[in-house]
Parts: structure tokens; sequence; C-alpha cells
């Protein structure tokens, strides 16, 4: 309980003498041998200026027991009252981190704790940033995610930023001073009655790209484990043997970050999140969703079944659902975001068939990771 209060007391604000730089949160649901893993590879690390949120949705498998056994002051231990889900619980760690930096990780990816330093060192070379982001490896000790070493100004790199970069929650940093998490918890909830909501991420740095500059870097710092591999049922498949990424579900996430930038987001920078946006989400729904539709590896970790799937009416409506969105904007937005539109129909004909077939081929090979570095590069 001591422990707790002084956790509250310097998310109001207060001062503790012992201030840290980085607060890893660990989102949790059972999986407690993944978790177990999770912990010894940050407790390798031996400063003092990092601490772990351990933050459990109400497993039934014992975290708490887990955390104590390891009787390291660093790594906290704080159950939800009640089952939150994905996002939620999320939003519930960032109310609970005390340091500077906040980094979100799932169960399955860690930070590699011998390296722990070298993001505490980055970070304070970049006093202005609002966002971090690092270089990866995947489970088999391929490079997923690589980085060039940037600084992103703000507000308008930062937003463009947003619409290229990785879009996971988990290996993201936050300046913690610049969150809103009540305001994130009001969004989740007013869009979503199920817990497949999923966009907790996007609203946090949509909502950081006029605050400060967001920043890539090259070090290669964690694990970030691809969900392929992966031989259990994810704790956040659906219950209905739908995919997570049916068009069902992101229509909401579509509409929830629309939205949550036309609302809380003010000036120039607004137009370029929200065209943005259209575009990535025509990507989602009418073109990557025929792909993970089939993808088999997925429906055994998602545990869900394929669907029959028209790109072409599912097009159709996507534009219908856009125009909705749209009806209050200018006349200059509205004809921008049919040139956007028009612009992903052409990529969906010419490009993206090519696209998928080349990455399938290449799916289990290093060069993957090279298309990944073009991918990140800008």
């Amino acid at each position: 309980m001591v422990m707790r209060l002084k956790v509250e007391e310097c998310y109001r604000g207060n001062i503790m003498q012992n201030k840290k730089k980085v607060s890893v949160c660990l989102t949790v649901y059972n999986q407690i041998d993944i978790v177990k893993e999770n912990l010894v590879h940050f407790l390798s690390y031996e400063g003092n200026d990092v601490e772990m949120i351990v933050n459990d949705d109400n497993s039934t498998d014992d975290i708490e027991g887990l955390v104590k056994s390891f009787n390291d002051e660093r790594v906290i231990y704080h159950r939800t009252q009640g089952r939150l889900g994905h996002d939620l619980n999320i939003v519930d760690a960032l109310k609970q981190a005390s340091g500077e930096y906040v980094m979100i990780l799932r169960s399955r990816d860690f930070v590699y704790g011998e390296h722990l330093g070298d993001i505490v060192a980055e970070i304070s070379k970049y006093p202005r940033a609002a966002y971090f982001v690092f270089s990866s490896m995947d489970e088999r000790g391929v490079q997923n995610l690589n980085f060039s070493n940037r600084e992103y100004e703000f507000p308008y790199e930062t937003a463009k930023a947003h619409m290229k970069l990785f879009v996971h929650p988990s290996g993201s940093i936050y300046k913690r001073s610049f969150l809103m998490p009540n305001l994130y918890d009001k969004y989740i909830k007013t869009y979503f009655d199920n817990k497949y909501a999923f966009t907790v991420h996007e609203l946090i740095r949509v909502s950081l790209v006029d605050k400060g500059t967001f920043v890539t870097s090259s070090k290669i710092v964690w694990q970030y484990t691809r969900s392929s591999s992966a031989k259990d049922t994810a704790v956040n498949s659906s219950t209905n043997k739908r995919s997570v990424y049916d068009p069902i579900y992101q229509y909401p996430r579509y509409k929830c970050i629309f939205e949550f930038i036309d609302n809380e987001i003010s000036g120039n920078v607004k137009e370029i999140l929200l065209l943005g946006l259209i575009s990535d989400f025509y990507k989602r729904i009418v073109v990557d969703f025929k792909n993970t539709n089939n993808d088999t590896k997925l429906q055994q970790h998602y545990n869900y079944d394929s669907i029959n799937f028209d790109e072409r009416k599912e097009e159709r409506r996507f534009i219908s659902f856009t125009n909705d969105l749209l009806f209050r904007s200018s006349n200059s937005l509205q004809i921008k975001a049919q040139k956007s539109i028009h612009g992903q129909r052409n990529l969906r004909v010419f490009w993206y068939p090519i696209k998928y077939r080349i990455m399938n081929i290449l799916s289990n090979t290093r060069i993957i990771s090279l298309l990944v570095r073009i991918k990140n590069r800008n």
C-alpha cells in the first residue's frame, strides 16, 4: 500500500526523491510464464533510474505472487478493478507510472535489460521529445524494426511521421507529463462496448503531435515478437470467432480516431492527420483484411474463422462511411479525401497485389528486415 501511494502522488505531479527516468508498463492478462521471462529480462538491468509497472487485468494466474517472488522494489504490481481489456489496461497503467517517460510493453515483448541504460541515455539527448520508438529484433533474432536516427519537428513533421511510423503501443515511449489518460479513457468508453478497441496508441500519439518532437533510433533495445509465430491463443482474441481485424471492429476504431482528431486537434495539422487517417484505414479495411482474413497462422493465434469478403463491396461501404464522417468538414477537405481514396484504389489494383506476393515469398528470410527498414526510413 505504501508503494502504491508513492506512485499515485508522483502521478499527481509531486516530486519523489528517487524519481525514475523511465517507467516500463507491462500490461498483462495471465500468460504467467511469458510475464516471468519479461521480468527476468528487465531485472538484468542494475540501475535504479527505471521501474516496471506490472498492470494485471484481473488475471486468474497468480501474477501478484510471481512479482513478489522477485523481491525487487523496482517492480510494482497493480491489479485493475474489474476486467478492462487491452486499451483500458494500458490507460490504467499510464496512471500508475512515476517516470518522466513511459514505455508500453505487451506480455510477449520485452526490453533487453542490458540496453535500458541506452534508452535512458538516448532520451536525455532529446529534451524536447514527446515520443520515442527504437529498433527491435523478433524472437528469431531477425531485425524487424529498423529505424534511422532522426528527430521529427513538431507539429507538421510529427503529424506526417505519425501516419508513416510503426503503429503499435508495444515498444512506444511517451513523455508522461504530456499524456491525457482521462481523455483517452473517455473516448475508448464512448466508442466501444467491447474489449477490441485497439486504438489507444493512435489516440496517444495523435495527442502528442503538437506537444514535442518524435524521435526514432537505430539502437536495438527490445524484442517485438511476431504474432504469427505464437503457438497460444491471444488473450485479446474475440469470443465470436471473428477476426480482431474484421471491418466490423475496424469501423468503430476509424470513427473514434477521426472524431478525436476533429475534436481535440486544432490548426492546419488537423487536415494532415485526417487525410492520413483516411488513407490508412482504407488500406486496413479494404486491402489488408483480404490477406489477414485467410492467414492460417493468425487464425490460430487470434481464434477466428475466415469470412466471405468482397473488397469492391467493402470499398463502397468505406467511401460511404467516410463521407458521413466528413459531413461537417470543409469542401476542400472532402475533395482532398476523395483524391486520397482514389490514390489508394490505384495502389490496391496495381501495387498491393505485387507487394503482398513479394512479402509472402520473403516472410521467412532476413531480407524482410530490409523492407521494414525502407518503410520506416522517412
